[in-house]
This record gives structure tokens, C-alpha cells and sequence, in this order.
């Protein structure tokens, strides 16, 4: 009995590190969204997110998904833009685009290149459409994208070859 008791009390600490290491992803990417309202050279890091997003969905970890889901938010919530729609675009891309393109080329890391690309774009695209019926939108596309774009990408394919090792 006191093996069962030991590996609930070993489930529970897990359980614990897991929800601090989110709250702690939550605090540092809601600080890193208000340093990127006041230096607009600093990219958003939806790519970034959107990378780990895939990360732990794989791995089917709901604490740090619930993360994720909190970030964007956070991140809608700061720019005024519609709430949820970031994370719809999330799953879109990832079931329709990038578990396809895995399914037909493999996983590659440099593929992240790509899937980030695709992110923005598809943002993008809901964004426009949205404005298309009406609504007051202040999310434009401007050229500084592309420097984050970039950005996002390179930071993106060095998590993946961190987390090849």
C-alpha cells in the first residue's frame, strides 16, 4: 500500500511542476507581449507558440495545451482583436496543413520555416475577413511582419533541433 501511495504523491508533484512551468510560460509571455507594445521590433512569438502548440499536442499533455490556449488569449486580449480566433487558426493549420504535410514529407525540422509562414498567413487571412464584414479591426499587415516572420522562424527551428537532442 504504501508503493501506491508514494506514486500518487509522485503523480501530484508532477502535476504541480507542470502547472508551475505553465503559470511561469504564461507570466513571461504576457511580460513579453507588453515589452512588444512598447518595442515594436520584438516579435509577437505566435509562431514560437504555435511550434510548441504542436510540441505538446503531439505529446498530449492538456496542462501545458491549457497554456497555450491562456497565452493566446492574453495575446488577443492586448491587441483588441477578437478573442479565439487565434487558437482556431491554431488547430486549423495544424490538422489541415502541417499533419498533412508530416504525413507526406515526414517531420523536418526545417519544415518550421514553412509552418510558420502558413500560421501568419492563414492569421492573416481572418483577420482580413473579418474586416471584410464590418468589423473595426486595428490589425494591419505591415512589412515589419515579414522581420518577425523571419524571427519566429529561426527561433522556431532551434527549439526543434534542441528538442531533437
Amino acid at each position: 500500500m504504501a508503493k501506491g501511495s508514494t506514486m500518487v504523491q509522485e503523480m501530484k508533484n508532477n502535476t504541480y511542476k507542470e502547472i508551475a512551468k505553465v503559470a511561469l510560460l504564461c507570466c513571461g509571455f504576457f511580460i513579453w507581449t507588453m515589452c512588444n507594445r512598447i518595442f515594436l521590433f520584438l516579435p509577437p512569438l505566435i509562431g514560437l507558440l504555435f511550434i510548441i502548440f504542436m510540441d505538446i499536442h503531439q505529446r498530449k499533455n492538456l496542462i501545458a495545451t491549457i497554456g497555450i490556449l491562456i497565452c493566446l488569449v492574453i495575446f488577443e486580449a492586448q491587441n483588441q482583436l477578437p478573442l479565439g480566433i487565434l487558437p482556431l487558426v491554431f488547430l486549423v493549420v495544424r490538422y489541415i496543413i502541417t499533419e498533412k504535410f508530416n504525413l507526406i514529407f515526414g517531420h523536418n525540422a526545417l519544415f518550421v520555416f514553412w509552418y510558420v509562414g502558413i500560421l501568419y498567413l492563414s492569421y492573416f487571412f481572418v483577420m482580413y475577413i473579418f474586416e471584410m464584414f464590418g468589423s473595426r479591426l486595428e490589425f494591419r499587415f505591415h512589412s515589419v511582419f515579414i522581420v518577425y516572420f523571419l524571427c519566429e522562424s529561426c527561433v522556431g527551428i532551434l527549439y526543434e533541433k534542441l528538442k531533437q537532442r
